[in-house]
């Protein structure tokens, strides 16, 4: 074959190949344009003959590429604080950070000489030997059923002493991690944001009261103001398929041995008539049987506590209540002697800002009995959602201030120690990342804690910063939405308390306490 034949055949080749890749790419065209015609005209189309469905990217969403910055750092903090929270349960000693860096996580500010726990350091020093200094833990879903808290409490009791679980709701939405709880359905708990009590009626310091009733609907919901009589004299209709009746209302608990307690007590509001209440400990053991109308004092008083004696509650305590269910209840109390107490004040949902509903003059009732020196914070994840802009900061600040000045009143006495949100991912076009507002409400809590001379722990930083959550939930230590797993609650515990231990030890250099 000659030179010019051979030329012209691979001029041919060529050619025909162009011509391929061009009818190739055409192909390619008018699939990807069909697919943007079935995004304009439907995101999911039937298939009636094969079965099934065919779904489309909307087509506003075609042209929408997201980009995630992966947080490498957020590994290597996970991985010390890992370390640090397995070496606290060895008993090892923690192992060290970075003291700058904790400065900017942890702070605890000085004013004139005074830091903002300086307070609550002190009642250590002075009151622990014989008497107990609670710490009221309060947050929302992130601490619900003891989360958080009774690791926090653990840690706590191990390094300071103490025992006990402190406060124990009659009832609420999640179930508890450290102890077993079980309810009768005619329980209702009443809180300073999702169902408030009426005008004139006073929360417990949890910011929750607890009432029951005689007959509730099928769905839980209590029917107020009926009795078991009159709902059973309602013959018009068939009311056992609509409602479900009760004599009493029940709670029992149920605890793992090694937490030992030496007191016990229930809280409640003024006895209006006869109350009848029995409590029974281990082996249904008869500790109380009496009618709390009996007690001038429980007649008189708005508040009132019932001291239970101990010596038969090892592994379980019972209660039964009947007659009338308007007398508000406020929850049961465990504690040791004396040294540390840690209570879960959580409610689902909740920014904080009911807390602003909390009555001066009755929580100073309350603190007769309930010796709180310190106040932890946790809000803020409910409000990231809907914060957009920094324009909103302003706002929040605002709004965190007042609940920082409530408590002010309320336990001026007290430290605060404000807990920063941690951070939270939502898909955004099908990625998951940050919330754009997050350190706006973080900014937010930063500020009004500062303002007041409050300490305040910024978990969002402590988690690694922006998009540091996916690298939380890769480890299985948080969902993408921010709440934490059981390992990720004694990582975020460990840390929590590690950092209060050591603003302590530097309050004792400070005043040369050996």
């Amino acid at each position: 074959m000659s030179k010019k034949n051979l030329k012209q055949k691979q001029e041919l080749a060529e050619k025909q190949s162009h011509r391929t890749i061009r009818r190739a790419l055409q192909v390619i065209l008018f699939i990807n344009l069909l697919f943007v015609l079935f995004s304009l005209a439907a995101t999911d189309i039937e298939l009636p003959i094969m079965g099934g469905h065919l779904k489309f990217i909307p087509f506003e969403k075609l042209f929408v590429f997201e980009k995630v910055v992966e947080n490498f750092a957020a590994d290597s903090l996970i991985s010390g604080y890992v370390s640090r929270e397995a070496a606290s349960i060895s008993g090892e000693s923690p192992h060290s950070i970075n003291a700058i860096a904790e400065q900017k996580i942890f702070m605890n500010p000085d004013k004139n000489g005074f830091y903002a726990l300086d307070n609550f350091f002190r009642a250590l020093v002075n009151d622990g030997e014989h008497s107990t200094i609670h710490i009221a833990h309060y947050g929302d879903s992130q601490l619900e059923g003891d989360r958080i808290t009774s690791q926090l409490r653990t840690k706590l009791q191990a390094r300071f002493g103490g025992s006990g679980y402190g406060y124990m709701p009659l009832t609420d939405i999640a179930s508890p991690i450290s102890y077993e709880r079980n309810s009768s359905a005619n329980w209702t708990k009443y809180n300073v944001f999702s169902k408030k009590l009426k005008r004139g009626e006073n929360y417990g310091l949890s910011g929750a009261a607890f009432k029951f009733a005689y007959s509730i609907n099928n769905d839980n919901s209590p029917e107020s103001g009926k009795s078991e009589n009159d709902t059973l004299q309602e013959n018009n209709i068939d009311t056992e398929k609509t409602l479900r009746h009760y004599t009493s209302a029940n709670v029992s608990y149920k605890f793992n041995t090694n937490r030992n307690f030496d007191k016990a007590y229930l809280l409640f509001g003024r006895v209006k008539t006869n109350v009848s209440l029995k409590i029974f400990g281990d082996d249904n053991e008869s500790i109380f049987n009496g009618n709390l109308y009996s007690s001038e004092a429980y007649r008189n008083s708005r508040f009132n506590k019932l001291d239970i004696p101990v010596s038969a509650i090892n592994k379980k305590i019972s209660i039964k209540i009947a007659g009338d269910n308007t007398t508000s209840f406020y929850g049961m109390y465990l504690d040791g002697a004396n040294k540390i107490q840690v209570d879960n004040y959580s409610i689902r949902g909740h920014s904080g800002e009911g807390l602003n509903l909390l009555d001066e003059d009755f929580v100073k009732l309350q603190l007769r009995y309930i010796d709180t020196r310190l106040i932890i914070l946790q809000f803020g994840g409910n409000s990231v959602p809907y914060v957009l802009n920094t324009r909103q900061r302003d706002y929040m600040e605002k709004m965190y201030s007042r609940i920082i000045e409530k408590f002010r009143i309320l336990m001026p006495g007290a430290s605060i120690l404000i807990v920063g949100v941690g951070d939270m991912a939502k898909s955004f076009n099908g990625v998951y990342k940050s919330y754009p507002g997050l350190t706006v409400v973080r900014d937010a809590l930063k500020m009004a804690a500062l303002k007041w001379n409050c300490a305040f722990w910024d978990l969002y930083e402590t988690m690694g910063g922006e998009n540091s959550i996916l690298k939380w939930a890769n480890r299985g230590l948080a969902a993408k939405d921010g709440h934490f797993t059981l390992g990720g609650e004694r990582v975020i515990a460990n840390e929590l308390a590690d950092h209060i231990i050591r603003e302590y030890e530097n309050y004792k250099k400070r005043n040369d306490i050996q």
